[in-house]
């Protein structure tokens, strides 16, 4: 991988350490036991952005080894040899993301884009990627790799940005937030929340929050300001359309051409993020359903396959 970007007290340093990673992948590419470029994704990294998706056990032995074995004042190899190992992690992270976003692409093989996502956004992803340790969050950063590389162009760079940032509370508050969501058929999402109801706020979505998850930029948030939804096409007088919830469909009807059922709407980044996270839908928030939206007609009509 390219480590261009980092800024460390000793300058002489970090060139040393790139051009021995630079020479240990020359090294890994001459053993028989390397294929770098078995599987597209990892075929798209190397020739987008120069990124080899290598594992790192073999690396960090071939460059430790080096290390030890040069001339070096003992100093100097001490020094080498921790600041190879930082690298050598966000490598693996890196790794370890790319893997998952390799798995999931290898269950759709006829879906998979690889070669079509932009190289601005694969230098971002991976740039930002090598600093997350923790295994669920890697889950989620290697889905939206995976999602990128089925659907290129559907993630935006944003969400990059948003994800580096967001920390457990906000993790758990938007996973929450997304199993309070009626979907359609076309991948609209419509997230059904009041800010001031008791039942939101012991899930954790108090006004607060919201208003946090809004500033990042993953929902819009009016501070308890209702939006208006409507059809745009002025020869349709009423408002009627099918959603669903955990495979249920609902048939939602007004007298009039708009409904106010809703405080919160999905960003781009939100929606994004929604796609890929597992849903953990709410037996009680269903139930409520006829009476949050009982200013409207809410009928079920059709229990459908998952979506």
């Amino acid at each position: 991988p390219r480590y261009q970007g980092h800024s460390h007290s000793r300058s002489g340093v970090r060139e040393i350490c790139i051009m021995d990673i630079t020479t240990l992948i020359s090294a890994l590419l001459k053993t028989t036991a390397v294929v770098p470029f078995a599987k597209s994704l990892s075929k798209a990294l190397y020739e987008k952005i120069d990124m080899l998706m290598l594992p790192s056990k073999e690396a960090e032995a071939l460059l430790i080894e080096q290390f030890k074995n040069s001339d070096d004042p003992l100093p100097l190899k001490t020094v080498k040899i921790k600041h190879a190992k930082k690298l050598l992690k966000e490598w693996e992270n890196q790794y370890d993301i790319y893997k998952i976003a390799q798995d999931e692409l290898d269950t759709q093989p006829k879906q998979d884009h690889s070669e079509d996502v932009d190289a601005e956004w694969l230098s971002r992803f991976m740039d930002s990627s090598k600093h997350v340790c923790s295994d669920d969050v890697k889950l989620i950063w290697g889905k939206l790799l995976a999602e990128e590389c089925t659907h290129p162009n559907s993630v935006p760079t944003r969400l990059i940005n948003i994800l580096s940032i967001m920390d457990r509370k906000l993790s758990l508050a938007f996973s929450t937030l997304c199993s309070l969501c009626l979907y359609d058929s076309r991948g609209n999402i419509t997230p059904i929340i009041r800010s001031e109801d008791p039942f939101f706020r012991q899930l954790g979505l108090s006004f607060e929050m919201l208003s946090e998850l809004d500033s990042i930029g993953l929902i819009n948030f009016k501070g308890g300001e209702e939006f208006r939804l409507f059809v745009s096409n002025p020869s349709i007088t009423k408002f009627e359309h099918t959603y669903i919830y955990n495979s249920t469909a609902y048939r939602l009807e007004s007298e009039t051409r708009d409904i106010v059922v809703t405080e919160v709407l999905m960003t781009d980044a939100g929606s994004a993020l929604y796609r890929i996270i597992p849903k953990n839908y709410n037996v009680t928030f269903e139930s409520m359903l006829p009476e949050l939206l009982k200013n409207y007609s809410f009928t079920k009509i059709d229990h459908l396959s998952s979506k």
